[in-house]
Protein backbone atom coordinates (compact mmCIF):
# COMPACT_ATOMS: atom_id res chain seq x y z
CA UNK A 1 0.00 0.00 0.00
CA UNK A 2 2.93 2.29 -0.61
CA UNK A 3 4.29 2.26 2.92
CA UNK A 4 7.04 0.73 5.03
CA UNK A 5 6.42 -2.00 7.60
CA UNK A 6 8.48 -2.28 10.75
CA UNK A 7 7.87 -5.28 13.01
CA UNK A 8 9.11 -5.38 16.59
CA UNK A 9 8.95 -8.80 18.20
CA UNK A 10 9.47 -9.73 21.84
CA UNK A 11 10.28 -13.43 22.10
CA UNK A 12 12.18 -15.94 24.19
CA UNK A 13 14.70 -16.57 21.43
CA UNK A 14 15.61 -16.05 17.79
CA UNK A 15 13.63 -19.04 16.53
CA UNK A 16 10.42 -17.84 18.14
CA UNK A 17 11.14 -14.26 17.02
CA UNK A 18 11.49 -15.35 13.37
CA UNK A 19 8.25 -17.33 13.57
CA UNK A 20 6.32 -14.45 15.13
CA UNK A 21 7.74 -11.93 12.66
CA UNK A 22 6.83 -14.27 9.80
CA UNK A 23 3.26 -14.52 11.07
CA UNK A 24 3.01 -10.75 11.35
CA UNK A 25 4.31 -10.22 7.81
CA UNK A 26 1.91 -12.86 6.47
CA UNK A 27 -1.05 -11.09 8.09
CA UNK A 28 0.05 -7.73 6.71
CA UNK A 29 0.34 -9.23 3.21
CA UNK A 30 -3.24 -10.51 3.47
CA UNK A 31 -4.44 -7.02 4.43
CA UNK A 32 -2.35 -5.47 1.66
CA UNK A 33 -3.93 -7.82 -0.88
CA UNK A 34 -7.38 -6.73 0.30
CA UNK A 35 -6.83 -2.99 0.72
CA UNK A 36 -4.24 -1.94 -1.83
CA UNK A 37 -5.14 0.39 -4.64
CA UNK A 38 -1.50 0.47 -5.78
CA UNK A 39 -1.84 -2.82 -7.68
CA UNK A 40 -4.66 -3.60 -10.09
CA UNK A 41 -5.03 -7.10 -8.59
CA UNK A 42 -5.82 -5.69 -5.12
CA UNK A 43 -9.36 -6.39 -4.02
CA UNK A 44 -10.14 -2.75 -3.25
CA UNK A 45 -8.65 -1.67 -6.59
CA UNK A 46 -10.93 -4.18 -8.35
CA UNK A 47 -13.91 -2.92 -6.34
CA UNK A 48 -13.12 0.68 -7.28
CA UNK A 49 -12.81 -0.29 -10.94
CA UNK A 50 -16.40 -1.59 -10.82
CA UNK A 51 -17.82 1.51 -9.15
CA UNK A 52 -21.28 2.38 -10.43
CA UNK A 53 -21.81 -1.00 -12.09
CA UNK A 54 -24.03 -2.48 -9.38
CA UNK A 55 -23.47 -4.62 -6.32
CA UNK A 56 -20.09 -6.32 -5.91
CA UNK A 57 -19.37 -9.20 -3.56
CA UNK A 58 -16.31 -8.56 -1.37
CA UNK A 59 -14.37 -10.74 1.05
CA UNK A 60 -15.04 -10.63 4.77
CA UNK A 61 -11.55 -9.15 5.23
CA UNK A 62 -12.26 -6.22 2.88
CA UNK A 63 -15.65 -5.65 4.47
CA UNK A 64 -14.01 -5.49 7.91
CA UNK A 65 -11.29 -3.19 6.60
CA UNK A 66 -13.79 -0.80 5.10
Amino acid sequence: MGTVLTVTVVASGPREARALAGQAVHEVRLWDDALTIWRSDGELARLNARAGQGPVKVSARLARGL
